[in-house]
Order: C-alpha cells, then structure tokens, then sequence
C-alpha cells in the first residue's frame, strides 16, 4: 500500500487569443510509476464590461523605398489593434544621420563629423599657393565685406558678401571685436556667421601675431583657410591649421589638420543674425582633433505620414499612407525613425526605420530619351589623377558637368556654362581629390546622364 502524499497543483496562465487559459500540473505517488498528469483546469474569462487592453500591431517592421531623384514614391502600412479596448496612437519622425551628430536646432541645421566612417569625409584642401592672403588691421577687427561667387542661403536669408574676423570666424553683416568667446545662441557673439574656431587668436598683422588667412571663391564654394594661426598669448596658447569652405547648396564644411597646444577654449557652431537660432558644436570642451572634419546641414524633411495620429477600435486595421519626397535630395540614401506612441501597455514606444534609396533619373523629351545629347567617354578611367571626358549636345545651351562622391554629395562642379552643338571634351586633374568611386553628372537641355569613374591614386 503506497503512503499519500498531497498533489502539487501548479498554475501556468498561457496568453491565447484574447482569454487566459489555467493549466494544472499534478504528481500522485498512489498512482503506478509516479505518473505526471497535465490538464486544462479552467478558462478565465474577462469580467463582463472591462475590455482588455488595446494591442498595437503594425504589418512592417522596416520599411525600403526607393525613388528617382525629383520624384516622389508612395507606401501602404497597416496598423492594427489586436486588443478589444481603443488603440490611441500618433507617430513622429526623426532623421537619423549617424551617432556623432547634433541638433537640429530651429531652423533644421544638424551636424556631423567625421569619426564615424562613411558619414563626412576629412579632405583638406590647401590653399595657401592659389588663395588671396587676408590682411588686418588689427588682431580683433575682420576685413570689409568681400563678394562671394555664389548667393549663399544661411538660415533662410540669401548672402552675396562675406568677411572674416581674425578670431576665427566669418560673417555676413556687421563686423564684432569681442575676443573673449560665448556659448550660442548669445547676442554677444558674431552674428550672422559661422565659427569654426572662435577664441582670441593672433594671426600675422605687420609685425605681430604668427599665421596667416587666405580665401579662395570658386562658382560654387568659397574656401576659408587659417593657416599656422597662433593663440593670442596669455593663459592659454597653441597653433592651428582649419579651415571652412561654405557651398551654393548650404551646406557648411569645417576642417581642422594640425593642431597644437589648447583646443578646449573656443566656440564651434553657427547663428542667425538676430541671435534666436543658433547650433553648437563645440563651447569650452574637449573633442577637437586633428584630421577632423565636421559637416553642417539643414534637415531636409522628405517622409511625410497621414494620418499622423488617431483611435483605432478593437479588432480594427487602419491604412496609413508614407508619402518619400527625393525633391530636394541629392542621390545617395537616406534614413527616418517612425516614432509610434501608443495606448498599448506592453508597446508604449515602437520604432520602424524607413531606409530611402535615391536613384539617379534619365529624363525623356517626348517619350524618348534623348539620342544625341550623351555623355560619350571617359578616358582613361581608372585614372590618376587626370581624364579626359567627352560629350555631344544637340542644341546650343547650357551644359553642366558636376562629381559626386559614392555617399551622392555633389564635390566639384567642372562645368556651368553655354556651349554651342556639336562635340566637346572637357579634362578634368583631380588630384586634389582622395582615391575612391566618384560619378560624373552630365545635364544638357532636358537630359540627364550619368557615369562611375574610378580614381587610384
């Protein structure tokens, strides 16, 4: 005869559907071989009147989309609520460029720089042979105003002129002698303008100071160079090599090669000119190194989403429609956070990334493309560091030729101007430029072409 020993009852709630279901595990010794026994005991249903919880539930967990450039391309999501209660929800965006960035401030300007790989690219540009050398009166005064080859758009307003303060800035208006550098935004601080290494410097006026600033414009970038600029002398000291080089398209590049002796003194970042908007990069702080380069843009705003809020009932599935806009997108890809917040208690914050993939486009004229208007060859290619490009247009007009890096930013515009009809080679030494894939943008008239060339250095 086999002693009793009580069961052991354990309660295992298992999720299925939208009810709890109690199972019982049991061991009885009475029985032969100590027999393991499961069984369903029970349903719990919920009370009568108390809805369960909302349940969020979206049909992609990321998103790829790709589209021309100019173009704009369509997506269906489904949103669903699996739950019996109300689902509310609405969604946000955030454009994510890498994880050294900052910003955006108001306006939409966002840094990022080059210590993580393939975000900016560090490519010093010296021009201290071919650029005008830059002289002051005085170690705090900047020059006058001096014509840019370009309208630059900074925040919104267009600028055609342009001057640089010794204390490592530039500006668009009114000229400011303060030394002693700020945070931003300030009103104190130079203003409308760019800082990449604001702080009390003495480059070379007559027979003090040590370095010297150079300019260069070109039709579509102007190039800032300080070079060998030494730290007005005091309690802290060092030399510096940086530069800035500001682009028809907006964007805002800053370099910085050598470096020697203080770099936790200064001010890096930008300001509107009524002081209500500003990005900082840098304020008394360690981060400068050398070989650095830090790249501001504003944020274009390409994904739209509709709706962009709103209440699903239980058991109900909403569309919801992505809107990718490559209208003011160079080629190159680009990504998004979706953002959901929701009334689910287990999925309060859920994220999609949309990755958007902008191609290039070849235009038709007539439902045809084009065949006289071509890009015809690149020879040599691979080349070092010079090649040769030849092309055809059809009608007299005006012809572009612009290189883009692999990461589709526009680098170097070769040409802009009216050509006559017929056959024409253009040659181009890029020995300025890093080893690597670029692509050659032909644009004559309606049509557009493009084509890879391999540089090696």
């Amino acid at each position: 005869m086999h002693s009793e020993i009580p069961w052991i009852n354990v309660n295992i709630p298992v999720e299925q559907g939208h009810h709890i279901i109690e199972w019982r595990y049991e061991r009885d010794s009475s029985v032969t071989g100590n027999n393991d026994r499961v069984w369903l005991d029970n349903i719990i249903l919920p009370p009568a009147g108390i809805p369960e919880s909302a349940v969020l539930s979206l049909d992609q967990q990321t998103i790829n989309i790709t589209a021309e450039e100019g173009s704009t391309d369509l997506f269906d999501l489904h949103l669903s609520n699996l739950g019996e209660e109300n689902l509310q929800w609405s969604v946000s965006r955030y454009y994510q460029n890498s994880r050294d960035y900052g910003g955006p401030d108001e306006y939409g300007y966002m840094w990022m720089d080059s210590k993580e790989d393939y975000v900016v690219e560090f490519d010093w540009i010296d021009i201290s042979d071919s650029g005008i050398s830059v002289v002051f009166v005085d170690n705090d005064t900047g020059t006058d105003m001096i014509p840019l080859s370009f309208t630059f758009n900074f925040y919104g307003s267009d600028y055609e002129e342009f001057r640089i303060n010794p204390n490592g800035w530039i500006g668009f208006a009114d000229d400011n002698q303060e030394w002693s550098n700020t945070d931003l935004p300030n009103r104190d601080a130079p203003r409308p303008a760019i800082m990449p290494f604001w702080d009390d410097l003495h480059p070379q006026i007559e027979s003090s100071g040590s370095g010297t600033v150079y300019y260069q414009n070109f039709d579509d970038y102007l190039i800032v160079m300080f070079n060998n600029v030494i730290h007005f002398q005091g309690d802290y000291n060092g030399t510096y090599d940086f530069e800035v080089i500001i682009s028809e398209n907006g964007r805002i590049k800053m370099q910085y090669h050598t470096l020697e002796g203080d770099l936790d003194t200064c001010t890096i970042g930008i300001q509107k000119y009524n002081f209500s908007d500003g990005l900082q990069i840098l304020y008394n702080d360690v981060y400068l190194e050398e070989d650095l380069a830090i790249e501001i843009k504003q944020v274009v705003d390409w994904l739209s989403i509709s709706p962009a809020s709103g209440v699903v009932p239980g058991y109900v599935q909403q569309n919801l429609q992505l809107t990718a806009s490559s209208a003011n997108l160079e080629i190159g890809q680009y990504s998004c956070d979706l953002i959901f917040h929701s009334s689910d208690p287990l999925q309060q914050l859920v994220i999609v990334p949309v990755i958007f993939n902008v191609e290039e486009s070849i235009i038709d004229i007539g439902n045809e493309i084009c065949p006289v208007n071509k890009l015809e060859c690149i020879y040599p290619n691979p080349f070092n560091p010079e090649t040769t490009i030849k092309y055809e247009i059809s009608a007299a007009g005006n012809v572009k030729l612009e290189v883009y890096n692999i990461k589709g930013q526009k680098v170097n515009m070769l040409m802009n101007e009216y050509k006559e009809p017929g056959n024409h080679s253009l040659h181009w030494n890029a020995d300025k430029f890093n080893s690597g894939v670029y692509f050659l943008r032909f644009s004559s008239g309606g049509y557009r072409q493009t084509k890879k060339v391999l540089l090696l250095k």
